[in-house]
């Protein structure tokens, strides 16, 4: 650390002052600098800088800042805050999501090929820490306090600016207005459009032949979509939004995408489902479908077989029931698939399939309007790799619940929201020890939870330390401790 004297920390503090021009960043940002090198590194950056001050042009001193401080980082430091540069301006943007999409694109190589995906998590977490040691990046600590992982970072607007900048000068990325610009340059590899809530797809036709990641996500709209996707052969990323159909009304086409890896949001009733078999690249899956039988057995089909391949998959099941023979016999096949990670479902199931032998590569399940009954938990307590678990709507509509003792080992989150019958809730010794989020809400006939004075500790101090969202029971019944 750099020693001055106490003259000399006063000229520093004005000068700091003057060029971050009342900027709370810049002056974060210029501070760290100035403090982290020597005497001769810190009279040359002063020196670059001290022309914008001479001339009175402040608020270039603010650019320049920003800009060295960009031209310092190690080039594996530039390509992950460029990459960032393309989410939506005020995005949370989430780091197990960035640490994928970093990986397929090569730019974030994990240590040990052996362990990939704790390595490529701890490579992400430590790329972050630079960044955000630089002040470059704000980042959220996880709740999860046994991981020491990042939950999410974002960009302040000036970083974001600049990323954008320096993203079309270094040909990166580059963001288009298509209310004025109709054309893409030849070489364009990643292309994200943000429409407007209107959901206007023809902007999609203006297309490069070139893009390799095509992010379409827009809430609040449906939007029709040009069967064109499988047109643009070089494609590795794409997105869709949650709601769409395509422009024609039938099914799009994405036949032919054979560098796919990342595939979010493709839904069975707007997308071909035999079209994945052949997606030979494909790496990450995010399915919705809503609840068709036929595709559904299709998409387990596909993860079957492509188990091997395929990183994470997640699976969004909605308007489904457990009302005849042939769906129970989905939805066990649903629960026993080996390549599924997260599910979450919609609609009436009232009991788990006997004798099913749920998979225990499930990380997430949300089970909403299921209707649930007294065993639930002993079966799910089960899944010793499940780390989340929302009930919400009435998917549990007994009138006690009770989490025994060695149940979810590994669980860390846990919602109850709007289980109307739910009047105790008990959390025996040993039960959910590595629970950190705890969210329990318009559970209106709730009297009494019970929980050891461990557990109730560890959700106070995640609660000191995150903030109200990770422990919070509303309204307030009693709490025992034991």
């Amino acid at each position: 650390m750099l020693l001055v004297s106490a003259p000399e920390l006063q000229i520093l503090g004005k000068t700091i002052s003057e060029l971050s021009g009342g900027s709370p960043l810049i002056a974060s940002i210029l501070g760290h600098s100035l403090k982290t090198v020597d005497v001769a590194a810190r009279d040359q950056l002063l020196h670059e800088l001290d022309y914008y001050l001479t001339t009175s042009q402040i608020s270039k001193g603010e650019t320049q800042v920003l800009e060295i401080s960009y031209q310092r980082l190690s080039h594996e430091l530039k390509q992950c805050l460029l990459y960032m540069g393309q989410f939506p301006e005020g995005q949370d943007i989430q780091v197990d999501k960035l640490c994928m999409l970093l990986a397929a694109e090569d730019l974030l190589l994990p240590v040990d090929s052996g362990r990939r995906k704790t390595t490529l998590m701890k490579s992400v977490r430590n790329t972050l820490e630079k960044l955000a040691l630089k002040r470059l990046v704000e980042v959220q600590e996880d709740n999860v306090l046994m991981t020491r992982m990042y939950k999410s970072c974002r960009l302040h607007d000036q970083i974001r600016e600049l990323c954008i900048s320096k993203g079309l000068d270094e040909e990166f990325f580059k963001i288009v207005d298509f209310k004025s610009e109709k054309e893409l340059g030849p070489s364009t590899r990643r292309l994200a459009i943000y429409l407007s809530k209107y959901g206007d797809g023809d902007a999609i036709r203006f297309r490069s032949h070139d893009t390799q990641t095509l992010d379409l996500r827009v809430n609040d709209c449906n939007m029709a979509i040009p069967n064109v996707l499988y047109n643009m052969k070089r494609l590795r990323h794409l997105y869709f939004p949650i709601m769409y159909q395509s422009d024609t009304g039938n099914k799009l086409k994405l036949l032919g995408l054979d560098r796919l890896e990342i595939l979010v949001n493709f839904d069975t009733g707007a997308c071909n489902v035999d079209d994945i078999f052949h997606l030979g690249s494909l790496q990450v899956l995010a399915a919705i479908s809503d609840g068709n039988p036929k595709d559904l057995e299709a998409i387990i089909k596909c993860l079957d077989k492509k188990s091997a391949d395929l990183h994470h998959s997640s699976l969004n099941i909605r308007n489904f029931d457990c009302y005849t023979k042939e769906r129970v016999a989905i939805f066990t096949k649903v629960l026993e698939c080996k390549s599924l990670h997260s599910l979450h479902i919609e609609g009436p199931i009232g009991h788990l399939p006997k004798n099913v032998a749920i998979s225990r590569t499930f990380t997430e399940m949300v089970f909403d309007g299921s209707e649930l009954e007294d065993d639930t938990m002993i079966v799910l307590g089960k899944l010793e790799n499940l780390r989340s678990l929302i009930l919400s709507n009435n998917a549990y509509v007994g009138y006690e619940m009770a989490f025994a003792a060695s149940t979810f080992p590994n669980l860390r989150v846990l919602k109850l929201l709007n289980l109307e019958y739910l009047e105790n809730l008990t959390f025996e010794n040993g039960a959910l020890p590595k629970l950190s989020t705890l969210v329990i809400d318009k559970c209106g006939e709730l009297q009494k939870v019970s929980m050891p004075k461990e557990l109730h500790d560890m959700l106070q101090r995640a609660k000191e330390s995150n903030g109200d969202d990770v422990y919070l029971v509303e309204p307030f019944p009693t709490i025992r401790t034991n």
